[in-house]
């Protein structure tokens, strides 16, 4: 019998699986089928030299870095050897090692294999490369643009877009966002929560996805964040002393892995073709640093390089030792994995967390035309073949490395076939018969069947549908229940129509969630399906009308008076206006105070919401109208407020009238005469206010222009001022004078002296009515000018305590001011060896800021003035002011233009070698 579409049935699991082994032979794909190109985005994780020739001290193209390496040298790779990018690159057959983009020996026919965008340091954030000075997401993607244009221009249109279309993307980020702008520096602490901040870089991700999409990739692996509390790093600035894992950091990034993997299933379902993974590094990477053991580790909790609790980057150099066996480390430095790491990573992370992911969990389903049967999805599972290859130790044929570790705990594979049960000769009748008999067969065996993208023809002699069953094997067994499935979510007619009642009544989803689990104890939707109810439910109603027409149809259903008004040269709504008829009553009787303000976050094209208060006479207050604003500027609150300026009607409206005059398209037997004589039987009804809001409907009618038919195409901005506007100062208080800053530093004491008036010194002294602490140990001039001094530990880091906390990091963060300031001594070295005399006194000002732990310090790693002091006033551009009953010194930074905000830092010296926090 001759069939031009026979249905296929495979599982999505199997697929997913062998792109992410390091295999010794490539992998053999079926039929024409390849991956012709791979292409990195990200972060260090991936970079293979994109900083090299950047200005930065995110670089690493200089020993120790790549001492394990092919040849030995340093690429900007940070590891001692291979990246991830290069053992998916050698997996998959293209080629040994991904270039960068921005190498200089980069030459066309690399091009055709894929490239390497990836910058150390960046992040989702926007604000994560900037702090680091590297190339952020939004320039990878400009590149990855100019990328495609060179592509077409050597090799033409028609090749590029094979490529684009068949190449494999990766995009690994999110550590940097995590770790370094929100929990190490603290910067974003002060405008998110975690789950904000996370929110925040998943919508991100989402926007750097569809973007990647629109530009042509469909074959997209997103990696999530790595258990980021358990680097060196973080193990150092928030393990305390026994520098343990941090279970803040840790669940930040879980709650981010949990949230960006939903919206990537978002993704996958909105985006036609695309084929986007979410690829689990957090529990591979976890699970080796929790059982070292079993991979043949010995040290986790910190890096070879250095003493591997803060050295990375710049930090770990040629002048640094590393350890003798790196294949006992976990990490190379004090962020980055080992090369070792990252291979057993890739090699087994998938079969020892086969359940952790709902990628490789989930039965997918897939129904196809025969001819397609020998593409890319049909013969994968037969076809790859591969060897694992850890550390020179072979296993060929997918065999578990079961003698790599007697204790090492690698569960295999549990295969479960069900292909018998879905072979059958029946010929169905029509495709639903079909797709409902395979779906009954699947729920006998207690699992789910989804069918995607079902588009294709019955047998060619019309005799019905066959099912050809091409792969029925799972890797793991069937679950116990389905409980947590989409499928045993879904609402009942009963459950649906409850819904919709409380829909319509405005109770809240969370309470229409308990309302159904009251109704039925073995209900198990979760808050996301009742959200996509109500939407799905809202949609129905709202019918084939846009959202603004569906507005003013419920405005007239329940005789709301509305304006609104559009752009001039398109039909985008700029402002609409609605006022309840009651209000306009009240609003015609208590008219003296008026209350208006604005609210945000109120709709998806975020425009302002206004709100228009009255104040009665017995001091109540009720809302007047409601008005979604373009923007808040003087033009859209004046129309708003004329909509309800109360006044006599005008004399011209009152006079309102029509006439009988018979047109010419009267005569050829185009009327209006039913429709204008319905108007006028409505408009005498109305009351004036009725009749006022009336005849500016009809106007609008007569005058297109005025008339708004559509919603905002994107998002316009609503707070803050224009960029480029500056910012006047609106305090009337004047600067005090030259004059009175000198007499305000002579001492009180002194009787030739003559005190000031409105002297800022008194006003500050008359305010103050606490005791200051250790104020006798600065000079009694100063005294007026200090208004409280904050002590911290006595661990030999004082400074560095003093100086973290009065930068608004907090004093525990001393390591990172340590770091950052030995990373300005190395990178300014020259520099300083001019202004400390000569490069010896510049080593030993370098060395004294490494120390070993969070423990008190030796002596000779304190902080010491006058040499910190320029090193700290440069890196940070500030005025550092030290004072002391001895000797005070101001430090200005030694290069750039001055603190255009005058920063000032203030610390103490008291007791011979004590330094406290001065707040001024």
């Amino acid at each position: 019998m001759e069939m031009s579409m026979i249905a296929v049935v495979f599982l999505w699991c199997v697929v997913c699986l062998p792109l992410f082994y390091t295999a010794e032979a490539l992998v053999t794909l079926p039929g024409n089928e390849t991956i012709p190109a791979l292409i990195m985005f990200g972060d260090s994780i991936v970079d293979t030299g994109s900083n090299n020739d950047l200005t930065t001290l995110a670089k690493c193209n200089f020993p120790p870095y790549g001492r394990d390496f092919p040849g030995g040298k340093p690429t900007g790779r940070f590891s001692n050897g291979k990246v991830p990018s290069d053992f998916l690159a050698e997996a998959l057959g293209i080629k040994g090692f991904i270039p960068s983009y921005m190498s200089s020996s980069l030459q066309p026919d690399d091009l055709l294999t894929g490239v390497n965008f990836a910058s150390g340091g960046s992040g989702y954030d926007p604000l994560t490369p900037k702090i680091q000075s590297v190339i952020p997401l939004s320039d990878q993607l400009r590149l990855f643009k100019e990328y495609i244009e060179k592509l077409k221009g050597n090799f033409g249109e028609e090749r590029t877009n094979f490529i684009l279309s068949k190449s494999l993307v990766i995009v690994v980020a999110s550590s940097n966002d995590i770790a370094n702008s929100y929990f190490a520096t603290g910067i974003r602490k002060m405008q998110y929560d975690v789950p904000s901040y996370d929110d925040m870089l998943v919508q991100v991700a989402s926007s750097f996805i569809e973007e990647l999409y629109a530009l042509g990739p469909r074959r997209i692996g997103v990696f999530g964040a790595p258990p980021l509390g358990c680097v060196p790093f973080e193990r150092t600035l928030f393990g305390g002393i026994e520098r343990k894992c941090s279970e803040e950091v840790n669940m930040a990034s879980k709650l981010f892995n949990a949230k960006l993997s939903a919206e990537l299933d978002s993704l996958n379902q909105n985006l036609p073709q695309a084929k986007i993974v979410y690829i689990d590094v957090y529990n591979p990477l976890l699970h080796i640093i929790e059982n070292p053991t079993k991979y043949g580790f010995e040290v986790v909790d910190r890096g070879c390089c250095g003493t591997g609790t803060i050295e990375a980057s710049v930090l770990c150099n040629r002048l640094e030792p590393t350890c003798a066996d790196v294949s006992k480390y976990v990490f190379w430095d004090s962020f980055h994995p080992t090369q070792r790491t990252y291979q057993i990573m890739l090699t087994f992370g998938p079969h020892l967390f086969p359940k952790q992911s709902t990628k490789f969990h989930t039965w997918w389903i897939f129904v196809t035309r025969m001819d397609e049967s020998d593409g890319w999805w049909s013969k994968v599972f037969d076809d790859v073949r591969m060897s694992y290859s850890v550390d020179g130790f072979s296993v060929p044929n997918s065999t578990l490395v079961d003698e790599f570790d007697e204790e090492m705990v690698i569960p295999k594979k549990e295969i479960v076939d069900f292909s018998d049960v879905f072979i059958t000769d029946e010929i169905f009748e029509s495709r639903d018969e079909l797709l409902n008999w395979v779906r009954g067969i699947a729920m006998d065996h207690d699992f789910v069947v989804v069918i995607m993208r079902l588009r294709r023809r019955p047998l060619a002699n019309g005799a019905g549908w066959k099912l050809n069953v091409v792969c029925g094997v799972h890797n793991h067994e069937v679950a116990k229940s389905l409980e947590g499935h989409p499928y045993v979510g879904r609402l009942t007619v009963e459950e649906k129509s409850l819904l919709e009642d409380m829909t319509k009544n405005m109770v809240k989803p969370r309470s229409i969630l308990l309302t159904l689990k009251d109704h039925n104890v073995h209900n198990v939707t979760t808050i996301k399906q009742i959200y996509n109810a109500r939407t799905a439910f809202r949609k129905s109603e709202r019918g084939p009308r846009t959202e603004l027409q569906h507005l003013m149809n419920l405005m007239e259903h329940d005789n709301y008076l509305y304006w609104h008004r559009r752009a001039e040269t398109s039909d985008v709504v700029r402002d609409i206006m609605w006022a309840h008829p009651d209000a306009v009553k009240l609003l015609n009787l208590f008219h003296i105070v008026l209350i208006v303000d604005t609210t945000y976050k109120t709709n998806k094209y975020c425009l302002p919401l206004l709100e228009i208060v009255i104040v009665t006479s017995t001091e109540l207050t009720f809302s007047v109208a409601f008005a979604y604003l373009e923007r808040e500027t003087k033009d859209n609150f004046t129309w708003a407020l004329d909509k309800v300026r109360v006044e006599k009607v005008c004399a011209h409206w009152r006079r309102l009238t029509f006439t009988d005059q018979v047109s010419e398209a009267e005569c050829a037997g185009v009327t209006l005469r039913p429709e204008l004589n319905e108007l006028e039987r409505r408009f005498d009804e109305l009351n004036m206010d009725g009749k006022v809001a009336f005849k500016y409907k009809v106007r609008e009618l007569a005058f297109p222009n005025t008339t708004s038919m559509c919603p905002p195409p994107e998002k316009v901005r609503t707070k803050g001022s224009t960029k480029g506007q500056s910012q006047t100062e609106s305090s009337t208080k004047r600067d005090p004078s030259f004059f009175e800053y000198v007499d305000a530093m002579q001492s009180p004491n002194d009787s030739n002296s003559t005190r000031p008036s409105s002297s800022i010194l008194h006003t500050k002294a008359q305010k103050r009515k606490k005791v200051v602490p250790m104020l006798d140990r600065f000079p009694t001039v100063m005294h007026d000018f200090i208004e409280s001094v904050v002590d911290v530990a006595r661990d030999g880091n004082c400074g560095y305590h003093a100086i973290s906390a009065l930068l608004g990091m907090g004093e525990e963060s001393w390591p990172i001011i340590r770091q950052e300031l030995y990373r300005e001594i190395c990178y300014w070295h020259h520099d300083y060896a001019q202004l400390f005399g000569d490069e010896q006194r510049c080593c030993q000002l370098r060395n004294s800021l490494l120390v070993d732990g969070r423990t008190s310090v030796a002596v000779d790693k304190w902080m010491t003035l006058p040499d910190v002091g320029y090193v700290i006033a440069s890196r940070y551009n500030v005025m550092l002011v030290s004072l002391s009953i001895d000797q005070s010194m101001t430090f200005f930074p030694l290069r750039g233009h001055p603190p255009t905000n005058h920063k000032i830092l203030c610390i103490g010296y008291v007791d011979g070698n004590h330094r406290v926090q001065v707040i001024n």
